[in-house]
C-alpha cells in the first residue's frame, strides 16, 4: 500500500495473511531508511512522533524528504530489489495442500510431468511419502529436469536419510537452470549431515549472493567460518546477519565485541547504538558504546552509557568504573574522576595502572 495508508493495511487487515504481509512492508520501508539515512534517522523518528507530530511531518523534519517523494523512492528500490531475484527458484508447498484437486489434474493430463509432480508435492505435504516417490519417478519419466520434481525428490531423499541422492536432485536442479535461495540452503544442509563444510560453505555463499537481504545464509556462514576458523568470512558473515536480524541482542553484542578487538571504534559506535535499544540491561555493551563514544568526543553521552552500564549491575564493575574516569576527565570533572578511577582498582586491581594512565593530563 501507499506510505500514506500503511497503517490502514494493520487496522483494516482481513486476515493473518494480510496482517503479515503489512509487517513485511513495513519491515522493508524501516530497513530502506536506516540503510539510505543512517540508524539514528530513524530514532529521531520516534522522538518526533512521541513529539505528537503526524507522519508527513516526522517524515520531512526526520528525513529531509516529503512524503510522497520517499514512497516514490521506496517503490523504485523493491521493484529494482525485486527484478534482480526474478530467477531464485522456489516452491510454496502452501499451494500443494488439495490432494484430489491434483489426482484430478494428473488424470486429465497423463503425460505432463508438472501434474506428477504438483502430485508428488501435494502427497509430501499430506504425509505420503511413499505415494509421492512413485509420482516424482512418474514426473522425471517424461522430464528429468522437471524442477517441482526435482526438489521434492531431494525432499524425499532427506527424509529417507538418503544424503547423496539428495544432493544428487539438488545438482540435476542447479544445474538445470534452476538455482534458489531455498535449494541452495537445502543443499548446505544436506552438506552440514554429511560433515563437508566446504560444500557446505560454497552452498551458503550461492544462498547469500542469491539473495543477500535473508538472514539464514549469513547465519549459516557465521558458524561454519567458526568451524573453519576463517576470521573475516565470520566477520562479514556477521555483520551482514545483524543489518538484517537487528533484534538479535545477541549477535549484536558478537559484533561489537569483534569490532572493538579489532579498534574499529567508528564500527563499535554505529552498532552500539542499536545494541543498547536491543539489550539495554548490557552493562558490557553499554561500556563498549561508550569507549566508542568517547573517541568521537562525545564525552556526556559517553558518561551517561558508563551510567546507565553500572546501574546494569555488572558481574565486572572495574572495567565500567575505569570507562567513566576517562568521561569525568574529558569533562574535566577531576574529583569525580579520582572516585570512578579509585572504584574501579577497588574493583580490579589489576587495573591499578589503567586507572591512574586515565587520570594522567
Amino acid at each position: 500500500p501507499p506510505l500514506r495508508q500503511l497503517n490502514h493495511a494493520f487496522t483494516h487487515a482481513r486476515n493473518a495473511e494480510d496482517v503479515t504481509v503489512a509487517y513485511y512492508a513495513s519491515s522493508m520501508l524501516v530497513k530502506y531508511i536506516a540503510e539510505r539515512f543512517g540508524f539514528e534517522r530513524t530514532v529521531r523518528m520516534l522522538r518526533e512522533w512521541g513529539a505528537g507530530r503526524t507522519t508527513e511531518q516526522v517524515i520531512e523534519r526526520a528525513l529531509g524528504v516529503d512524503i510522497e517523494t520517499l514512497d516514490a523512492d521506496f517503490r523504485r528500490h523493491t521493484q529494482e530489489r525485486l527484478v534482480a531475484r526474478a530467477d531464485d527458484f522456489a516452491v510454496d508447498f502452501g499451494a500443494h495442500t488439495d490432494v484430489e484437486a491434483a489426482r484430478r489434474r494428473v488424470a486429465q493430463h497423463p503425460e505432463e510431468a508438472e501434474a506428477h509432480a504438483a502430485l508428488a508435492a501435494t502427497l509430501l505435504v499430506n504425509g505420503e511419502g511413499e505415494e509421492a516417490r512413485a509420482e516424482i519417478r512418474e514426473a522425471l519419466m517424461r522430464d528429468r529436469t522437471q524442477p517441482l520434481a526435482r526438489f521434492v525428490a531431494a525432499r524425499v531423499a532427506i527424509a529417507r536419510r538418503q544424503p547423496r541422492t539428495a544432493l544428487g536432485d539438488l545438482r540435476i536442479l542447479i544445474e538445470s537452470g534452476h538455482d534458489g535461495y531455498e535449494v541452495r540452503l537445502l543443499q548446505a544442509r544436506v552438506a552440514l549431515g554429511l560433515r563437508n563444510a566446504r560444500l557446505a560453505r560454497q552452498a551458503l555463499e550461492a544462498a547469500a549472493g542469491i539473495d543477500p537481504g535473508r538472514p539464514e545464509a549469513w547465519d549459516g556462514l557465521y558458524e561454519i567460518a567458526g568451524q573453519m576458523n576463517e576470521p573475516q568470512l565470520r566477520q562479514r558473515a556477521l555483520q551482514a546477519y545483524v543489518d538484517l536480524d537487528q533484534h538479535n541482542a545477541g549477535r549484536n553484542f558478537e559484533l561489537m565485541q569483534a569490532l572493538a578487538e579489532r579498534g574499529d571504534w567508528d564500527g563499535v559506535r554505529e552498532y552500539g547504538l542499536r545494541a543498547v535499544y536491543v539489550d539495554p540491561f548490557n552493562a558490557e555493551a553499554r561500556r563498549l558504546y561508550a569507549e566508542a563514544l568517547l573517541r568521537a568526543d562525545e564525552d556526556r553521552e559517553a558518561l551517561t552509557q558508563a551510567d546507565l552500564a553500572l546501574a546494569a549491575e555488572p558481574e565486572q564493575p572495574g572495567p565500567v568504573h575505569l570507562t567513566r574516569a576517562r568521561a569525568l576527565v574529558a569533562l574535566r570533572r577531576m574529583r569525580d574522576a579520582r572516585a570512578a578511577a579509585a572504584a574501579a582498582t577497588q574493583a580490579d586491581p589489576s587495573l591499578a595502572d589503567a586507572a591512574r594512565a586515565a587520570l594522567s593530563p
